[in-house]
């Protein structure tokens, strides 16, 4: 039985945690400071201490309560799951994953410690692990669709892509109500070239979902991909004038940005890819990417290079961080700085390689070495990366757009022809076929 000092500090730990349900945080402190006071040797008030620094966003304050807590009642499970999500958003995953071993070694296992394991995993690039805990967080509650979600997410990343549609499609089937399956579904249709069947996904989506500004944009995408410009361009005006459109903003002028594109109409493109920021004012990665690219092809070099720079100043390590690196070199040498064009390559190269050594499947990296070793006429170094990417995969055209430069640089035109008809292949089988 318990003592009226521990009694009371359970009961003021319980109703700290009511206000803090209520977001009266100062006064549910009051009352877990109260608690304290009452029973100092109470771990359960130590766990709803901790619970208040989490709700903080105060990381290393409710990682201390935690461990309080842990040294008084070393037994409590879900106290170390609780210190395993602290060390989770502090980023400190070796005592994270420990914490939630202990958790698990304690008895408590539960679908939410299965998924806080898989999310630790993610941030260290164990995706087998990743995907091994996110199966049994859904073994464990398969009603819970934001595992099954995740689970979609990951296999993507893991490039499991059938995999990951047959999930997409049971989400569809088992969660009709939530839009992720359809969203899902219908971007890896895109991906895999399924143009047709992408569009009848979104059209089933917005059919159950006609005001979903998201669902919208997807079938615009789609329409734009099976060919139909114009219709598509409708489409996403008309996705302007619906509900929660603020949220899609970025979305709707990258999307803009590249039907414009798609259509010619470069300058209109350049606009639509200006106007897209975010609600932090940047811009995203990939269309930071279509800029420069457009940048280029309108031959707006000075532009190109402001931008180019501006990119490489922030160090972002991310695709257009990449991308930067090449333009500035580019457009140097456009603008008739030859000298320090090739300095600005060299450097590339140097960075380029750094990249592939820290992650080899940066495939991306391995077409701008090429690019760059190209500009520098090196063709035979620039050849190696862009065959190294076509034995990787075949199916990408991307390399053999680039040795179609290459080979023209080398003035072989019967290679660049052959490798301009492969890279149209595979951009679009049925039109080259019917040459």
């Amino acid at each position: 039985m318990m003592n009226e000092e521990r009694t009371r500090a359970i009961e003021l730990s319980q109703q700290a945690r009511v206000l803090m349900a209520a977001d009266k945080m100062d006064q549910a402190k009051t009352l877990l400071e109260q608690a304290v006071a009452a029973d100092p040797s109470c771990p359960e008030v130590y766990d709803h201490f901790g619970a208040w620094h989490m709700a903080k966003g105060e990381f290393a304050e409710a990682r201390g309560q935690f461990k309080k807590a842990l040294l008084l009642d070393k037994n409590r499970g879900a106290t170390y799951f609780d210190l395993g999500n602290a060390y989770l958003m502090l980023g400190e995953l070796e005592n994270c994953i420990e914490s939630y071993n202990r958790a698990l070694t304690s008895g408590y296992d539960t679908a939410g410690m299965q998924y806080y394991m898989a999310l630790a995993y993610e941030q260290m690039g164990n995706f087998d692990l990743v995907l091994r805990h996110l199966n049994r967080a859904i073994t464990k509650d398969p009603a819970d669709p934001n595992f099954k979600v995740k689970r979609a997410h990951v296999l993507i990343q893991m490039h499991r892509y059938d995999e990951a549609l047959a999930q997409a499609e049971d989400l569809v089937l088992s969660c009709p109500e939530l839009y992720d399956g359809y969203h899902i579904r219908t971007n890896l249709l895109q991906m895999q070239g399924d143009y047709e069947k992408a569009l009848e996904s979104a059209q089933d989506a917005m059919s159950r979902f006609p005001n979903d500004v998201g669902l919208c944009l997807d079938e615009v995408r789609c329409i734009a991909l099976c060919g139909h410009l114009e219709e598509a361009d409708n489409r996403l005006t008309e996705a302007a004038q619906m509900a929660y459109f603020e949220e899609e903003r970025p979305r709707f002028y990258q999307l803009k940005a590249e039907l414009k594109a798609q259509a010619g109409d470069l300058t209109g493109a350049i606009e639509a890819a200006r106007a897209c920021r975010g609600a932090d004012g940047n811009q995203p990665s990939d269309v930071v990417l279509l800029l420069m690219e457009l940048l280029s092809a309108t031959e707006q070099y000075e532009e190109l290079l402001k931008t180019a720079d501006e990119i490489y100043e922030q160090d972002r390590n991310d695709l257009c961080y990449r991308a930067a690196i090449f333009f500035r070199a580019a457009a140097m040498e456009k603008l008739g700085r030859q000298e320090e064009a090739q300095q600005y390559y060299r450097d590339a190269i140097t960075l380029y390689r750094t990249m592939t050594l820290e992650d080899p499947a940066l495939s991306d990296v391995y077409l701008y070495r090429a690019m760059a070793h190209r500009a520098l006429g090196e063709y035979d170094k620039a050849l190696e990366m862009t065959n190294f990417l076509i034995t990787l995969d075949p199916t990408q055209p991307e390399p053999y757009d680039v040795q179609k430069l290459i080979y023209e640089a080398m003035g072989d035109q019967d290679k660049a022809q052959e490798a301009q008809k492969m890279a149209n292949t595979l951009k679009d089988p049925e039109k080259e076929d019917k040459k």
